[in-house]
Parts: C-alpha cells; structure tokens; sequence
C-alpha cells in the first residue's frame, strides 16, 4: 500500500512541476538581439563584427560594404512589445504576438515622426534569425538582422 501512495505522490508531483514549468515558459517570453546593420553598394569595407553575416547572407543582398551601426536586446513577455532606436529619427517597434515550443510570431513596425513607414509579421524559430531589408539610409540601406531564442 505504501507504494501506491508514493506512486501516487511522485504522479501528482510531476503534474505540478509540469504545469509549473510550462507556465513558467510562458512568462519568460522572447530574447531578441537585434542587429542594425547599413548595406552599401558604394565601395568600403567589411565590419569584422559582420563577416560571418556577410558570408551566410552573400547570395542574398549583394552589398559591397557592410557597418553595424547597433546591437539591442530585448526581452519581450509573451504579448509584449519592445522598441529600438533607429538611425534617421526611426524607431522599431517589435510586438510578440505569440509564443510556441518552436515558432514566435513578432509584428514588426518601424515608424519615423509618428507615422508607420513599414509593418510586417515574421515568424521565427526557436533559436534562429531572420534578416529584412528596410529604409533607405545615407549611402545605402537598412537592414536588421532579429535572432531570437526562447
């Protein structure tokens, strides 16, 4: 009889801790590192912060010099929003709109003296990266560069 009760115990214990756990992943949410990058046709050079950028994303945006113009991290709470400040007097907003065991759903929006200038809805996988172009900006333009691990 007693090993029923322990049993029984040890069930109720792993349902506790689950839901706890699951609950908790929940309410950490999102980190996101967030890079803002300055692709240029115009001759230059190469960040070395970017080379391993440069090299996966060569076939993609045909840049011949590349500036980390700023890193942001944000940590977002499941339906949480976070804002990054922009080159130009811009501003990313990054809303999450949702949390799975292996996708997160992020609005992105980028708005410049209070108007949307751009707005798109990404989804990522659990620790992975996405890139988008964006703006125009000095001799060439904006991209970003959103990893994202929960």
């Amino acid at each position: 009889m007693k090993h029923g009760i322990s049993i029984k115990c040890i069930a109720i214990a792993f349902i506790i801790f689950t839901a706890f756990a699951s609950k908790a992943f929940s309410e950490t949410g999102i980190n996101l590192n967030i890079k803002t990058i300055l692709g240029s046709e115009k001759p230059g050079k190469v960040d070395p912060k970017l080379k391993d950028f440069v090299k996966q994303h060569k076939s993609v945006f045909r840049y011949s010099s590349y500036s980390l113009l700023s890193q942001d991290f944000l940590k977002l709470s499941k339906k949480g929003t976070g804002k990054v400040l922009l080159p130009g007097k811009r501003e990313l907003k990054i809303t999450c709109t949702g949390v799975s065991k292996k996708r997160a759903t992020l609005d992105l929006e980028i708005v410049k003296n209070k108007k949307q200038i751009f707005q798109t809805v990404i989804q990522l996988r659990k620790n992975s990266s996405v890139t988008i172009g964006g703006p125009k900006y000095m001799d060439g333009d904006l991209l970003f560069n959103i990893f994202a691990s929960f």
